[in-house]
């Protein structure tokens, strides 16, 4: 065997070992994701099942009137328990559920929640439907193809992105309106990406500099 012969030899035990590799690279990749996805099943059931088992068990009167109206809650569950969201580990109708009974602390995060269900329910009242409850949605780059961050949207409807806060406004800093006015901003931009309007609603009035900047923002804002 010559020099040429030995040297193409060798080149082709190099391709199959790199071949069985990549093959064995592919087989532990899949292993993983099996495992993952497996997990995730898991997770998925175990969280329905408790679900069922919260609306199955409700009962208004377990809930704490100085926290949420009973009638109000008993409307939410009715209308939103199947809703994308409502009942995600962080939804705001699980929240609500696992958080408001008698005896309970009403925290901001509490507060909040209640709130993104007050909105959705004035929203189907008005005859919108909401489709999610707390959904993610990416915001994309110009070019279309990278996602630049995901996106945290307290109801979706399906004409709009609506971002709801239950803030007491003289309690807020310049610092927190700052970052206020960039999340708006970037929740604007997603909801132009997706072909949907954006709304800010606002449990308590706006204070008007703030109100000056939603105006020249163009974001459609509502109060109380």
């Amino acid at each position: 065997m010559n020099e040429v012969q030995e040297a193409a030899k060798q080149g082709e035990k190099v391709s199959e070992a790199v071949a069985s590799g990549i093959e064995n690279a592919k087989a532990k990749v899949a292993q993983v994701v099996e495992g993952v996805t497996a997990q995730q099943a898991k997770q998925i059931t175990k969280l329905s099942v408790a679900n069922e088992k919260l609306i199955a068990e409700f009962n208004p009167a377990h809930y704490d009137p100085a926290i949420i109206d009973p009638q109000m809650l008993t409307r939410a569950v009715e209308i939103f328990k199947d809703v994308e969201g409502a009942l995600d580990q962080c939804g705001p109708l699980k929240q609500v559920l696992e958080g408001a009974w008698v005896g309970s602390e009403c925290t901001s995060s509490l507060k909040g929640a209640i709130y993104e269900l007050e909105t959705a329910l004035k929203l189907t009242a008005e005859g919108k439907e909401v489709v999610k409850l707390g959904g993610k949605v990416p915001r994309m780059h110009p070019d279309g193809k990278t996602v630049m961050r995901i996106c945290e949207v307290d109801v979706i409807t399906k004409e709009a992105f609506i971002e709801s806060k239950s803030w007491f406004w003289e309690k807020v800093n310049e610092k927190g309106i700052i970052k206020l006015k960039e999340q708006l901003v970037i929740l604007q931009e997603a909801a132009i990406q997706h072909g949907k309007n954006f709304e800010f609603h606002s449990k308590n009035i706006i204070p008007q500099d703030l109100k000056r900047w939603l105006n020249e923002q163009k974001i459609t804002f509502f109060e109380g």
